[in-house]
């Protein structure tokens, strides 16, 4: 009876392992191709024309441009002097909080600093972070006209959502999972505890 309850054992053991294992596997190989898109949509979105718009015309595209490729969960437009133009769905009118590292972004951008992305932390409730996306716009000549920040949510991502999704099924088994970025911080976590903490061990 012993043997077989340390053989049953070592094989849970196992199987688990094996879980976890294919878990990693999958957030790891989604992380990348993310956060490629990302700066790749930000920098297609944010074309000179939209400066030049009025702000009822401004929000209509950028919720066009927003829907027609489900990516992002907001787009801000700033000008050359990084005042905020407007914005979907929030708007010039109803100015979203921007944390240091994304204002440091927007400075960065004008200097040419390109494939920005920043951390965001989340309002409360929520189970991931935000990632922020920085593009600069430019006209044709090359004249820096002003920058577009996207925002998106890594659990309502589609790229991300099917990944995230498996490792909320260690929740039925009374565990608990969570992903960290390269430097260590709590990105997810299945309770939302700890968001952008450093993880301790």
């Amino acid at each position: 009876t012993i043997g077989d309850w340390v053989v049953a054992g070592n094989t849970a053991r196992q199987m688990i392992q094996d879980r976890l294992k294919n878990l990693a596997d999958i957030v790891s190989e989604t992380l990348p191709p993310f956060l490629e898109t990302g700066q790749t949509l930000v920098s297609n979105i944010g074309t000179p024309e939209l400066l030049a718009m009025n702000s009822e015309t401004l929000r209509y595209q950028l919720g066009e441009r927003m829907r027609s490729v489900p990516f992002f969960s907001q787009l801000l437009l700033f000008d050359s002097n990084l005042n905020l133009i407007g914005g979907y769905p929030r708007d010039k009118a109803d100015p979203p909080r921007l944390s240091d590292d994304e204002a440091t972004g927007l400075r960065l951008a004008l200097k040419n600093v390109t494939g920005q992305t920043y951390l965001v932390q989340p309002q409360m409730g929520e189970r991931s972070v935000m990632v922020s996306f920085i593009a600069l716009i430019k006209d044709a000549a090359g004249t820096s006209k002003g920058v577009i920040m996207g925002r998106t949510d890594l659990l309502a991502n589609p790229i991300t959502k099917a990944a995230l999704q498996s490792v909320e099924s260690l929740k039925p088994m009374q565990g608990e999972g969570m992903v960290l970025d390269e430097i260590q911080r709590v990105i997810y976590h299945t309770s939302g505890a700890g968001l952008l903490t450093e993880f301790d061990r």
